[in-house]
């Protein structure tokens, strides 16, 4: 039965703060009769479709609704929230927002049980009042889940919604892509790359509600080098932070530095800079069975934070985290902590295996599974300076110079080789 529809399109406005994250939404009111003119009662199935052009085009979002209530003709939907999916075209689109924004001029078809109607409506200005919320193109708020992806190889980025069809993705603009304040989780998936990315990648003051997670992810992983530069990924001020399946190699300062970040490590290797991570300005890190090796100043870093040792919970038994660096395996200062809660291995530096300082503290936890052997000049424990402490020391396992303590410093209320 042949059917027309006549529609009219309203923004709902939202006055709800930022912090809340409201859904953009619009309201679709449309008029739906048959052939001889009469309208329509019952329940319709609707599909809303965004395009990017009148005829053909890209489709940029589908909004799938099922069973609308249709009254004398008259019915209203409701497009935004969780009822967007990504459409078929290039570019990742999961809200109205990103959509809005990205297009200039966007095409509305409508479906009723299966039956396109057209012609496709062009939407009023009404609806860019949503783009408000973007600020230098990047999205203030955004609802839901986003996925970016990088390649180093292809520089194909096409699923990566805002920077669609560039072909100079990088991990950075990646980085840049990600909304100031999101309500979902968001995955940078990288690449395996021919060649390493390059470094001096930085993320700030990004906010996620419900602690959802920034991921960068390699898939199945993926190396970033320095060549020079000082510092492979600096993350401030970032709410939850993982980095899974990374390698950082090759940076004169460090590798991994996090500042007033939390943020957890997951099988990721840092290497061949002055430190392998440095957790500052009370950052909290969690580290699972990662390789941190031949770092000159320290393997793990921190100044007055706090970093977590810990098993790997979806694979237990999977492995201890490695420490094998010049300098010290762990450096723990300015009143910071270090917890060893999961396996660990600390062997071949340069100075000592584990080293507390300025009222800091390294906790062991008495487990058997840890590790400290051959160490470097100054043994597999230093503690030094007013109130730094290592504690739970009895069980771990050593071989080598115990080390020594000084200037009121304690492991275990003794200094081991006997010095004040």
């Amino acid at each position: 039965m042949k059917r027309a529809l006549f529609g009219l399109v309203f923004l709902v406005c939202a006055t709800a703060s930022l912090a809340e994250a409201p859904p953009a939404l619009l309201t679709y009111q449309g008029f739906l009769r048959n052939a001889a003119g009469q309208p329509l009662n019952g329940a319709y199935d609707l599909v809303f479709r965004l395009f990017s052009a009148d005829v053909g085009g890209d489709e940029i979002v589908v909004s799938t609704q099922n069973g609308v209530q249709v009254s004398e003709g008259i019915f209203t939907a409701t497009l935004g929230g969780t009822n967007v999916a990504d459409g078929s075209g290039p570019g990742v689109y999961g809200t109205l927002v990103r959509a809005l924004g990205d297009y200039g001029t966007t095409y509305l078809e409508v479906s009723v049980n299966g039956e396109v109607l057209g012609p496709r409506t062009a939407l009023s200005s009404a609806p860019y009042a949503l783009n408000a919320r973007l600020v230098n193109g990047v999205d203030v708020v955004s609802v839901g889940a986003l996925d970016l992806y990088v390649n180093g190889d292809t520089g194909d980025d096409q699923k990566s919604g805002r920077f669609a069809g560039s072909a100079k993705k990088t991990i950075q603009a990646a980085l840049n892509a990600i909304p100031a304040v999101t309500t979902g989780p968001v995955t940078v998936h990288i690449a395996q790359s021919a060649s390493a990315y390059a470094g001096g990648l930085v993320l700030a003051d990004r906010q996620l509600h419900s602690w959802q997670p920034i991921t960068l992810r390699g898939e199945p992983s993926a190396t970033i080098s320095g060549s020079g530069l000082d510092t492979g990924l600096l993350a401030m001020r970032i709410s939850n932070l993982v980095l899974d399946h990374l390698t950082f190699t090759g940076f004169s300062g460090q590798a991994l530095l996090l500042a007033a970040t939390y943020a957890t490590l997951k099988s990721c290797e840092l290497a061949n800079s002055n430190y392998g991570v440095e957790v500052t300005w009370g950052s909290q890190a969690i580290v699972q069975n990662c390789n941190i090796h031949d770092n000159q100043a320290a393997g793990i870093g921190e100044l007055g934070s706090w970093v977590e040792i810990v098993e790997t919970p979806e694979a237990p038994g999977l492995g201890p985290t490695i420490l094998k660096d010049n300098g010290h395996g762990l450096r723990a200062q300015n009143g910071g902590r270090i917890v060893v809660n999961g396996p660990l291995q600390v062997s071949g530096n340069g100075r000592a295996a584990v080293y507390a300082t300025q009222g800091a503290m390294v906790d062991l936890w008495s487990r058997s599974d840890v590790s400290l052997a051959d160490p470097g000049s100054d043994g597999c424990l230093m503690v030094s300076k007013t109130n730094a402490t290592v504690q739970g020391y009895g069980s771990a396992v050593t071989s080598g110079p115990p080390g020594y303590c000084l200037c009121q410093a304690t492991y275990n209320g003794i200094c081991a080789d006997g010095r004040p």
